[in-house]
């Protein structure tokens, strides 16, 4: 799992990782201090770590995995440009996983 979020993402997030699961933490917009839960760290054999950036070779693969059908986004709720007001209520809502998309006319 990669987190962009920071703290109001972490522990739901944490919290779902499996045995052995590891999480990269690449961003703190919602804050930079969270609780970790040591027992789950050491029980479930979990890793935890900051990622700085990546390499243009790493992004050459994501790309490449992306186009290969690898790695798929999650899209919640696709508004209209002219829904935008709804789609903005719906992100400060945060009530919804995945992403929200506006889609603008040709």
């Amino acid at each position: 799992m990669v987190d962009h979020v920071g703290t109001d993402f972490w522990e739901d997030a944490y919290s779902s990782l499996s045995i052995g699961g590891r999480y990269g933490v690449c961003g703190v917009t919602t804050g930079y201090q969270a609780q970790l839960h040591l027992g789950m760290l050491f029980s479930k054999q979990l890793t935890v770590f900051g990622v700085f950036r990546a390499s243009k070779q790493d992004l050459r693969e994501i790309i490449g995995s992306l186009q290969r059908g690898q790695i798929t986004g999650t899209v919640s709720i696709t508004f209209s440009l002219q829904e935008a007001s709804e789609a903005h209520k719906a992100m400060e809502d945060r009530n919804f996983f995945g992403k929200l998309v506006l889609s603008i006319p040709d």
